[in-house]
Parts: structure tokens; sequence; C-alpha cells
């Protein structure tokens, strides 16, 4: 009897650990892979910048991009993607696709960081909205390859 309880109480205690240990991340692999257009990443961050401040640095490089040039440069080079992001709890979200069409679609899914729960200040703020959009416009470029 004492045995049987003893057996079964390390089970469980077995059981709970292994439920807390959690699922692997379902995040695809980043390549590392040079960017020639220029990185939708944010750069590390040194001790004298601000995180918003780097933000600010990206929208305005972002500002200079046009996402349907570079939308039709991937498709002419052979690399069609899709850009998405994680939204914190909200899970991977690919602007200006429905559901469906996310998970038929066939080509390579780029991530997007910066827009997780944290909001860092205005100008991540600003950063957050510009980058959704350009998302969203170059994904609509792709979307005739990648479905």
């Amino acid at each position: 009897m004492k045995l049987s309880l003893t057996i079964g109480l390390l089970l469980s205690a077995l059981l709970i650990q292994g439920c807390n240990a959690g699922p692997d991340t379902s995040k695809p692999i980043k390549r590392s892979a040079p960017d020639p257009a220029g990185s939708l990443q944010p750069k590390a961050l040194s001790n004298t910048e601000s995180k918003d401040q780097q933000f600010a640095e990206l929208l305005q490089a972002l500002e200079n991009r046009n996402p349907n040039t570079e939308a039709q440069q991937a498709i002419r080079n052979g690399t069609p993607n899709v850009l998405g992001y994680y939204s914190g709890r909200g899970g991977l979200k690919v602007p200006g696709l429905t559901s469906e069409q996310q998970a038929s679609q066939r080509c390579k899914l780029n991530t997007i960081d910066g827009l997780g729960d944290v909001i860092y200040g205005e100008n991540h703020m600003k950063y957050r909205i510009a980058i959704r959009a350009f998302a969203k416009t170059y994904n609509s470029n792709m979307l005739a390859v990648c479905l």
C-alpha cells in the first residue's frame, strides 16, 4: 500500500514538473542572412541610447523605404516572403492577410521585432504604427506570389 502511494506521488510530481517546463516556442528560426535594403530589427541597446531614441532612428530609416519597391525586388530575386510579428500574448500577426490566407500562404515568414507587449515611449508607438503599415503594404504585394 505504501509503495503504490509513494510511486503515485512520485509520478504525480514528475508530471507536474513536466507541465511547468512548458512547450517549445513555435517561433520560426531567424536566419542571419544580410538584409540589403536595411534592417527592420532594432539594434542592440547601448548604455548611452534610450530605447525610445533607438525606435526614433528606426522610424526615420523606415520612412525612407518603399514597401512596394522592396516587395517587387524580393519577387524578382526569387525570395518572396511575408512580414509578421509576435504581438505578446496575441500570438503571430501577419498584417494584410486574413487568418485563412495566413494558414495557406507558401512563402517564408520574416518576423519583425519591437512589437511585443512593452511600449518604450512615443517614438516606439509611432514606429509600431509605421512598421505595421509597411508590413501590410509589403504583404499585399506578395499575395499573388504567396497564395
